[in-house]
């Protein structure tokens, strides 16, 4: 019986079109100084919210890679907390950044269109 072949990880990262759009507006409007501080807070946020990203799937993604894993997660800190705390992706524990970054982006900019603010977790 062959055994299923895993899926290799991705190293290169992307988003849909909708969450690029919103990236580039939280940046425009000063909330991050790049896309790379957007993806990290965005990707943080959504594992706080503790996500289930199995059945979510990307599509309508940009035409082209954005970032390498490697300007994301340089010391993989990210690869070991999803590892921990979603061990069924430790596999493809970049795809689920991936998909962490495309899903929290559009739950920041909702939280940030209601507050007026990044800072939504305080009173």
């Amino acid at each position: 019986m062959a055994e299923m072949q895993q899926r290799k990880d991705v190293d290169r990262l992307s988003l849909s079109v909708n969450s690029r759009r919103i990236l580039d507006e939280l940046i425009s409007d000063d909330f991050f100084k790049d896309g790379v501080d957007g993806i990290r807070m965005a990707v943080s946020y959504a594992i706080t919210k503790k996500l289930d990203i199995k059945n979510y799937h990307i599509t309508d993604r940009v035409a082209h890679d954005m970032y390498k894993v490697s300007q994301i997660d340089p010391d993989g800190i990210f690869g070991r907390v999803i590892s921990e705390i979603y061990p069924e992706h430790e596999l493809e524990k970049y795809r689920a950044l991936e998909k962490f970054a495309d899903f929290g982006l559009t739950l920041l900019s909702d939280e940030i269109a209601k507050n007026k603010s990044l800072i939504f977790w305080e009173e």
